[in-house]
Order: C-alpha cells, then structure tokens, then sequence
C-alpha cells in the first residue's frame, strides 16, 4: 500500500484533457487521486497522484506540450 506523504512511490502531475477526449476522464479517475480541476478554453486541468508508473503512462496521453 501506497503512503501518499512519501515521494518514494508516488508522484504529482497536470494533465490536460482537450474537450475532444472527455470520454477519457474515467482512465484518470480510476488511475489516480485527483487533487484539483480546473477549466479553461481548450478543456479541463487536472491535478493527479499516483503511484509513479501509472503517473508516467498518463503522461504520455494527457500532458499539454509545451509551446
């Protein structure tokens, strides 16, 4: 079992998920702890932890490249 107040085995991470992929809102739910969600004109921020792996896999999907 995870202890959430240790970095050993978890991480924190924003995604972003564009309106298009709301649909993918249950992958995130399910994968990890949602610390905070905000809305902006493309979609939705949403703060995570998880555990590293699951974090890294997220991602990969859902992480706003940077401009």
């Amino acid at each position: 079992e995870c202890d959430w107040s240790s970095d050993v085995c978890s991480s924190d991470l924003e995604l972003f998920l564009p309106w298009s992929a709301q649909k993918e809102r249950s992958r995130i739910f399910d994968t990890c702890e949602v610390l905070e969600e905000r809305t902006e004109g493309e979609g939705t921020f949403i703060r995570v932890r998880g555990e590293s792996e699951d974090v890294q896999k997220l991602s990969a999907y859902f992480v706003k490249p940077s401009k």
